[in-house]
């Protein structure tokens, strides 16, 4: 079979030149490398080896020297008791002869000279029949007399021998019977010392240490010896298995930084795994390399699409900001070209209604001034949603007083409900903290909101009431609980969360037969969420259980203040107390004819002189060659506008004189009053505006130069 490694190098296939950026890589830093691991494991498993065969052989050989240890003790005991056996039978027979002669002398005599001649013969006791001691040698322990050894003694009937240990010495004792003419006539006790024999057992100790010391020191340099030999062999056996693994690493390393050539560079010659693995390696390196090249291909293409994509969606942005802008712009024009001819109607009629009481046309006046009313409401729905839709509405935040706030409002609409036969009634309790902190006109606008749809939809001599009441939400915070209850038609429950969307009623009969957009409870709903609360709807119920109106809830959150609270708006009853002045110069600027025609037709019936310009170059040249008390200031007309020619005004005063200027705008977006006081306007009026707002406006700033201290600015 052919071996599919021939050279044991596998050669790929030439890849084409490419550029790599390398990527951000931290070497690795190799503190325990394969061949030290290795060489660790090695050596520990050599030394394991010789410790547990030094030990083995230890072990062996300090069971052979006990062994020996042991014969030799048995020996030297066996030799010592040989030899007290031999002693005892002789002496005992020579006492015995001795006693038939009744020649104790010569057995004390004995006995005496063999103990002192005898190193191992310690003493000797004879005892007579009764077992009491007749002959003993000196120096005899006193343990040894005791009364009860000596019954031990005379108790025996046949040779015995007894080891008896005091302190430190140890005694073999042989009791030997004596007889004459078979009859017991005592006993002989011979004590032999163990002194020599532990002697020579201490020196056969001294010498198995030195045997067992000699045995340790050369299994420990034979294992030595066997450690630094297979040292060698690991450390050339480690080289041999680690040097092409080493040889990968490094090339791994240099593939890892985007050298790819560093596989090519290897030269590992084996039939082995590791051969394999270098193989395997090159291959990967290369294919590595193409995919490479074909990433930053693709890289490449995805960085034109996204700059493609991102040159897109600018161009998208532009086009939406530009949208959006051309809708401000569009909302905004449009609000000033339907609030100009919307002025010329509504001013009109009311002037028509007010200063030609008698005439046989007045219900035809009063139902265009409805119309008006309804189309101008619908206007500035739809102006209120689009800025809430662009996130453009903000809140003022202002201190107020809220019944004073709520009562002209609602004195309004009783008269609007009483038109209907319907009752309205309100409860707002006199304990309120006051002032608050909030902005009281959105308030009133959701409160007119919800109460002209009760009007709307509750049939005559029906009832309205409004009930508030208020809840210490946190510290220094009021939230204040609106109720409108009505006695008109009930709302189908699935619909209850859909009438707060915007183009959506509760049931589209009523649509045809009421009226209306379909924004009011969507703005109101909208507000509230600005002002930090909820607004919900319920459906009332009479005893019988059967559905008799619905009542709208609202929540609004203000915070609790200190400070005085500024009359001023509007609703300020203060402002009716303010007298017009009998005569005024006024200076009216204003490009449409119809506005011109309205305002110079009711100021002059309240006797007062104007002037008309219908530019701001006009309007410089009339200051020029006349005074005038009060310049009325439309802001958009031809060549100069409103607020270059206020402008214009204000570098040519002086400190001693100011001229009042009030802007005269169809224009209602946010901003625009911002932008009027800042040109140096004194007031703003929106159109179209009611004959007594105009008036009010004109009478409050006229006192309040007169008078800054009754209004200050």
């Amino acid at each position: 079979m052919n071996n599919p490694r021939e050279n044991n190098h596998v050669h790929p296939d030439p890849v084409p030149e490419h550029s790599f950026e390398p990527s951000r890589y931290r070497p690795f830093n190799i503190r325990w490398g394969l061949k030290n691991k290795l060489l660790l494991v090695m050596i520990g498993f050599v030394v394991l080896l010789s410790a547990v065969q030094t030990t083995i052989n230890i072990f062996r050989e300090r069971q052979l020297i006990r062994q020996e240890y042991s014969q030799r003790i048995d020996i030297l005991k066996e030799s010592l008791r040989f030899r007290a056996l031999g002693m005892s039978d002789t002496l005992a027979r020579f006492s015995e002869s001795n006693l038939a002669r009744f020649e104790l002398k010569n057995i004390s005599t004995l006995l005496s000279t063999t103990v002192e001649s005898n190193e191992e013969l310690s003493y000797a006791i004879l005892m007579d029949s009764s077992g009491a001691p007749i002959f003993m040698t000196k120096d005899i322990p006193k343990q040894i007399l005791s009364e009860e050894v000596n019954q031990f003694s005379s108790a025996q009937r046949t040779p015995t021998s007894q080891v008896y240990q005091f302190k430190d010495e140890t005694y073999i004792e042989y009791i030997l019977p004596l007889e004459y003419d078979e009859l017991l006539w005592g006993w002989l006790r011979l004590g032999f010392s163990q002194e020599l024999i532990n002697q020579e057992i201490a020196g056969i100790t001294t010498e198995l240490s030195s045997i067992t010391h000699s045995i340790i020191l050369q299994a420990l340099l034979s294992s030595s010896l066997i450690l630094v030999i297979s040292i060698f062999i690991v450390l050339l056996l480690a080289r041999h298995l680690t040097k092409p693994i080493v040889s990968l690493t490094n090339s791994a390393q240099e593939l890892a930084t985007g050298n790819f050539d560093s596989a090519n560079t290897l030269s590992i010659k084996s039939n082995d795994e590791v051969g394999l693995l270098a193989d395997s390696f090159i291959n990967m390196a290369n294919r590595l390399r193409l995919a490479s090249q074909a990433q930053q291909e693709h890289g490449r293409e995805l960085e034109d699409q996204v700059k493609e994509r991102t040159r897109e969606l600018e161009e998208a942005k532009r086009i939406a900001e530009e949208a959006n802008t051309a809708k401000s712009e569009f909302l905004a024009n449009m609000s000033h070209e339907i609030r100009t001819p919307m002025n010329g109607i509504i001013g009109l009629t009311n002037m028509l209604l007010k200063y030609h009481p008698a005439s046989d046309h007045n219900g035809y006046l009063g139902m265009i001034k409805q119309s008006a009313d309804r189309l101008l409401k619908i206007i500035n729905d739809i102006l209120d949603f689009s800025k809430i839709n662009a996130g453009k509405l903000e809140l003022e935040t202002i201190t107020f007083d809220l019944q004073q706030t709520l009562e002209p409002t609602l004195q309004l609409l009783s008269f609007r409900a009483r038109e209907k036969e319907i009752n309205l009634y309100w409860e707002i309790p006199s304990d309120l903290p006051t002032p608050l902190v909030g902005d009281p006109n959105r308030i009133v606008q959701v409160v007119i909101n919800l109460i002209d749809n009760a009007i709307k939809f509750t049939p005559s001599t029906g009832q309205i009431n409004l009930l508030v009441d208020s809840d210490h939400h946190r510290q220094q915070e009021l939230l204040l609980h609106f109720r409108i209850k009505d006695s008109g038609i009930s709302i189908n429950p699935t619909k209850m969360t859909k009438i707060f969307e915007a183009f959506t009623q509760a049931d589209t009969s009523h649509s045809r037969r009421y009226g209306g957009s379909g924004l009011g409870l969507a703005i109101c709903a909208e507000l509230v969420k600005l002002m930090h609360g909820e607004i919900w709807v319920e459906n009332n119920r009479n005893e019988h259980g059967e559905g008799v109106g619905s009542t709208f809830h609202f929540t609004v959150t203000c915070q609790e203040t200190d400070q005085i609270v500024h009359k001023g708006g509007p609703q300020d009853p203060l402002r009716s107390q303010i007298k017009l002045p009998e005569k005024l110069s006024v200076l009216l600027v204003d490009d449409e004819e119809i506005n011109r025609i309205l305002v110079v037709g009711l100021l002059q019936l309240e006797g007062w002189s104007v002037h008309e310009a219908t530019n701001g170059q006009q309007a410089l040249s009339a200051l020029a060659e006349k005074d005038f008390d009060l310049v009325l200031m439309d802001i958009e007309m031809p060549g100069m506008d409103g607020f270059e020619t206020t402008r214009r005004i204000r570098e040519q005063e002086d400190d001693n004189h100011h001229l009042m200027v009030i802007a005269m705008t169809a224009h209602a977006v946010q901003g625009y009053r911002e932008r009027c006081l800042a040109a140096g306007m004194d007031d703003y009026i929106t159109k179209p505006f009611e004959i007594n707002d105009l008036l009010e406006t004109i009478a409050q700033n006229y006192h309040s130069a007169l008078s800054p201290e009754i209004y200050p600015q």
